[in-house]
């Protein structure tokens, strides 16, 4: 009777000390999977607050590089009406070479320039041969850069059929 309450002993301490060392593991195995959410949801946070700056920031860079070039085709713009208003004898280079000088300096990839028949400087029909114009004779050009530099195209702007 004795070895029989020694072994309902032994067996009953195995299994305190089983139980125990199995709650300390559950123990451990909850802190690590608190602690690992924790992290990572503390990982996210961060990584979305980084994000949200930087895309911030480049938006800024995007706006101004935006801006800048905005206000560069204004100037051209107005550049191209005073050209137009000088009723010169070469008005046709000048906005060319204007425009082109634009494509040299890398700040567009290309650039057209095109008018209404007759309205830039009211003399198509004398300027057919003109390298800068159409077989008609009108003003409607874009210059656009290569990898072997800046290149030409006379725009074809006859009117679409219906």
């Amino acid at each position: 009777m004795e070895t029989s309450r020694k072994n309902a002993f032994f067996s009953l301490r195995k299994k305190i000390i089983f139980s125990g060392i199995a709650i300390l593991l559950f123990g451990f195995g909850a802190l690590i999977a608190v602690s690992t959410n924790f992290l990572v949801q503390a990982a996210k946070d961060q990584s979305r607050t980084t994000l949200e700056h930087l895309a911030l920031a480049k938006t800024e860079v995007i706006k101004r590089e935006i801006g800048a070039l905005l206000l560069t085709g204004r100037l051209l713009a107005r550049s191209l009406e005073q050209i137009q208003s000088n009723n010169g004898p070469d008005l046709r280079d000048q906005a060319a070479s204007f425009i082109k000088n634009l494509v040299e300096s890398n700040s567009f990839i290309g650039m057209a320039a095109a008018w209404q028949p007759n309205t830039f400087d009211g003399v198509d029909s004398a300027r057919a041969d003109h390298p800068l114009s159409s077989p008609r004779g009108r003003f409607a050009i874009y210059y656009y850069r290569t990898q072997a530099g800046v290149r030409k195209l006379l725009l074809d702007m006859r009117p679409l059929q219906e």
